[in-house]
């Protein structure tokens, strides 16, 4: 359970790594799948392997809060990183180092090329 840094435009991050093998916080751009529904979940149209990528980080909510962006580019949901280690798993781990997207475009709609 080492600690890797991460550079960031603004300052540096360091990024823990917890039991399962994930980091935090998870870099943006990174894909995620759902693997594990939460109570409800159907009923708001979520279903097991719909992906999401982790968005920027709001510099007013930190790092401790997750957005998650659907696959048209659209900010959908937020969650903690406890919640996301429980419901999904990394498909692909991006090396983006901005996590508020300082300078950066708006992420738009997922592609193939993102994982």
């Amino acid at each position: 359970m080492g600690n890797v840094g991460l550079l960031n435009c603004d300052h540096i991050l360091m990024q823990k790594q917890t039991h399962s093998g994930m980091t935090r916080p998870l870099p943006p751009k990174s894909v995620i799948r759902l693997i594990r529904l939460w109570p409800h979940a159907r009923k708001h149209g979520y279903e097991t392997g719909l992906t999401w990528r982790i968005g920027y980080y709001s510099r007013q909510d930190g790092l401790d809060v997750v957005r998650l962006v659907d696959a048209n580019g659209e900010y959908t949901q937020t969650g903690d990183h406890d919640w996301i280690e429980k419901h999904f798993e990394v498909m692909s781990r991006s090396k983006e180092t901005s996590m508020y997207g300082t300078r950066r475009p708006q992420l738009g709609a997922l592609c193939a090329d993102d994982f």
